[in-house]
């Protein structure tokens, strides 16, 4: 077969004038192209950190009201959170409340149980509980059996391995006890599990969840007035140079005035700050809550032996450090009293100059155990610091119990001067952010070093919970 062969055209020829005009647009975009900005190159990286694990509690209730509590058992602080665990209370009253809603108020002598926040175990004494809807089911075991709430208001007495249960509201049903329910006025005795004898319900004898905030309330008002007829004694004491109670802020001026005797530290001055509740019916405090918030001082002189204690509620640690006392900047003796973001008390000491040329030094730190932990937030808690130059320690308290003794060997005069309550001032060269974040109710500054009896009687006197006789 033959072939065709296929035809071409030649390209037409490009004049001189066409050729200038594509070197020139080439040329321009290879000019435009070296003038953009240049990216960087990608680049290939690990995944990030992962994310930090979150904190965690176990708490499950926490202690809503007490009063007149004497423990047999470790003694929790009004308002702590409280885990799963066994209470016996020897004396008083204790409300419990549970997170699931439900209340239950236990009354001494009494050995309670939480077991979750749906359950507890009463081994023996009386209590009341009340559950709103939401707790519904929320169950109270006894060694006569389990009680399981629908709803209602009960009262149980617990001895000798049978429990009285007391309906005083809704509906109650024994646990594993099928369809077997008890109403508003019943009352019927459990042993072993099974029923035995009825009677009438009768609320005479029980503290309801209702009357323990009354209660409480009674014994609030009896402490406040022990607390201000000690403080008339601790105003006295001529080596007290400051004793701020933080009463009267509304006064003109916004000055907070000195309720030590003497009279060897002016009123402070305040600024910012706002006024919060105490720790007694109508106590006034201070609450520190921007990075603003001060209260100026001035403690002038050397001091040899010097005491600070302080009432304080935390409500966040959100600094390294956070001011409960500062001298400003770092004069020689300077003291730097705070609560670092690990929950320890921490107190500051700027150093001689002479030392401070022998290792660059400029304070030594002396912290303590943990006293503040995130279970405390909001917990009235009494802090204190002693600084002994006689037998060369300095110590640590919390809520009127020693937590840490240092050794010092040599301690020189100390001073606070121009000074911050709950911040700092006029640091060394830039400003770190050092304030409190909470409540301070009460402050005091001694020019000796308190005995380990003191502090334990300023927290006594001064608590509106438990005592330091009561446990850790």
């Amino acid at each position: 077969e033959r072939v065709t062969p296929v035809q071409t055209r030649p390209a037409p020829a490009i004049g001189r004038a066409a050729w200038w005009m594509v070197a020139a647009a080439v040329v321009g975009l290879a000019a435009l192209v070296f003038l953009l900005p240049r990216q960087a190159p990608v680049e290939l990286v690990d995944d990030p950190d992962p994310v930090p694990a979150e904190k965690r509690s176990s708490a499950v209730a926490i202690l809503g009201a007490a009063s007149g509590t004497v423990w047999d058992s470790d003694a929790p602080e009004l308002l702590s959170p409280l885990k799963p665990g066994r209470l016996r209370l020897s004396q008083g009253m204790v409300r419990i409340d549970f997170f699931n809603g439900a209340r239950v108020v236990i009354a001494s002598p009494c050995d309670f149980e939480i077991l979750s926040k749906d359950r507890a175990f009463c081994h023996s004494g009386r209590l009341s509980a009340e559950v709103p809807p939401p707790a519904r089911g929320f169950v109270i075991d006894t060694p006569a059996g389990g009680v399981r709430d629908l709803g209602t208001s009960f009262g149980l007495d617990v001895e000798d391995g049978r429990a009285d249960l007391h309906v005083f509201d809704g509906e109650v049903e024994l646990e594993g006890g099928g369809s077997e329910k008890f109403l508003a006025g019943d009352g019927v005795r459990l042993v072993e599990g099974s029923t035995t004898t009825r009677f009438a319900s009768d609320r005479g004898g029980f503290t309801l969840p209702s009357d323990s905030s009354r209660l409480q309330l009674d014994e609030l008002r009896e402490r406040a007035q022990a607390w201000q007829a000690a403080g008339t004694r601790w105003n006295a004491d001529p080596d007290l140079l400051a004793r701020f109670t933080f009463e009267n802020l509304d006064a003109p001026g916004f000055r907070l005035r000195n309720a030590a005797g003497g009279k060897l530290v002016d009123a402070g001055a305040l600024i910012g700050c706002s006024v919060g509740q105490g720790r007694w019916p109508g106590k006034t405090a201070l609450q520190f809550r921007n990075l603003t918030d001060r209260v100026r001082i001035d403690v002038p002189g050397e001091l040899r032996s010097v005491s600070l204690t302080a009432w304080v509620a935390v409500h966040g640690l959100p600094n390294t450090n956070n001011s409960i006392l500062m001298a400003d900047g770092y004069e020689e003796g300077a003291l730097h009293w705070q609560i670092r973001d690990s929950g320890t008390l921490s107190l500051g000491i700027r150093r001689p100059n002479h030392l401070r040329r022998l290792d660059g030094r400029y304070q030594v730190n002396y912290d303590s155990r943990r006293v503040v932990l995130p279970e405390s937030y909001g917990q009235w808690l009494h802090l204190a610091t002693v600084i002994d130059q006689d037998s060369k320690q300095v110590r640590h308290y919390r809520n009127g119990r020693e937590t840490t003794i240092q050794e010092v060997p040599k301690l020189h005069p100390l001073r606070i001067g121009s000074a911050c309550i709950g911040n700092w001032s006029n640091p060394l060269d830039t400003y770190p952010i050092r304030n409190f974040n909470g409540l301070i109710d009460e402050l005091t500054i001694h020019r000796r070093a308190l005995e380990a009896g003191e502090v334990r009687e300023m927290f006594d006197s001064g608590s509106p919970g438990r005592r330091s006789s009561d446990g850790p």
